[in-house]
């Protein structure tokens, strides 16, 4: 999975609101941590 796929899986749930540029950046990461903590991963 790409990045951007990442960022637009991510998007599409609710977690992250920045721009989707395929860059893993701090927004990305956060989106990610908080993700994981909803789901308990």
């Amino acid at each position: 999975m790409t990045t951007k796929q990442k960022q637009r899986q991510l998007y599409y749930l609710g977690y992250y609101g920045g721009e989707i540029d395929g860059i893993w950046g701090a927004g990305s990461k956060a989106a990610t941590v908080s993700f994981q903590k909803d789901n308990a991963m």
